[in-house]
């Protein structure tokens, strides 16, 4: 479930101390779509936005969900 996962929604001074990192950053969006080099039109981000190209069962979206279409023409 997503309270098992350790940064939803968690601080990110939280998250540092409970890896015991020295430091802890987040790339944007964005930042992750440039360094990854594919095309933003043909990556999911859903679980990035919340965003999905098609319906997940039983997800509880606080956005509204994208349709495939609408998906593939966002930028």
């Amino acid at each position: 479930s997503r309270d098992e996962l350790i940064a939803a929604k968690k601080p990110v001074e939280m998250v540092k101390d409970a890896i015991t990192a020295d430091s802890l950053g987040y790339l944007s969006i964005d930042g992750l779509v440039r360094s990854i080099g594919i095309n933003r039109n043909e990556l999911c981000l859903g679980c990035l936005t919340e965003l999905y190209p098609v319906e997940i069962p039983g997800e509880k979206c606080h956005r509204k969900q994208l349709k495939l279409d609408e998906f593939k023409n966002e930028d």
